[in-house]
């Protein structure tokens, strides 16, 4: 679930679009207004909205500077930009701004509503994105792990060549010079098998 803020100098606007859309059914648990871009920008480094709806013309800072300050507080934040000025130039400055969406008012219901379900399936998407790295990255971890553990039980166990260390040296970066202590705990499987003795080869 995710959090949307709008802002509008206009509080009939602000309840307006609180008040039209189904905020629960589109995975938007809180949704907070802002009757100018400094309220926007205090209520942005508390809350961290991942989604804001903007004016672009508003008393003490105007649209476009609010965009720049709230992408230095959260670069990921999703924009839509509502605005009753039809300007190519303001069109223009929003691209450059990586605006996600740039809405006429007054806006048209189901256009906003599918603004704002497309911001919730890309936030959706780059979650499902992190979520498939971090596990790459454990899986990674936990592979070269169990290769670093098998290596080190070859080097115990087995009758291992001064070029063998060496190797072992330079893949996982000790020095051929660095003392090393290796505790290795094995379940016994075979309660047969006999376990040679270790001896210190890691010198």
């Amino acid at each position: 679930m995710y959090k949307a803020i709008i802002v509008d100098d206009e509080e009939m606007i602000r309840s307006g679009i609180k008040a039209m859309v189904p905020w629960p059914d589109i995975e938007i648990e809180k949704v907070i207004t802002a009757a100018s871009g400094k309220e926007a920008i205090e209520i942005i480094g508390k809350e961290m909205p991942q989604i804001m709806l903007t004016d672009i013309c508003m008393v003490e800072m105007n649209g476009l500077d609010l965009i720049e300050q709230a992408r230095k507080i959260n670069p990921k934040i999703k924009i839509i930009v509502l605005t009753g000025y039809d300007d190519f130039s303001y069109a223009q400055k929003c691209c450059k701004l990586n605006v996600q969406d740039f809405i006429l008012k007054p806006a048209d219901e189901e256009e906003l509503l599918n603004s704002i379900k497309s911001q919730v399936c890309e936030l959706n998407l780059e979650a499902k994105m992190v979520h498939q790295q971090q596990l790459m990255i454990r899986v990674k971890g936990i592979t070269e792990q169990a290769e670093l553990e098998n290596y080190i039980r070859r080097l115990l166990t087995d009758n291992v060549s001064q070029i063998k260390l060496l190797e072992f040296c330079e893949k996982y970066n000790f020095s051929p010079e660095q003392v090393i202590q290796v505790a290795i705990i094995i379940p016994v499987i075979d309660g047969q098998k006999e376990w040679k003795e270790y001896h210190d080869f890691l010198h």
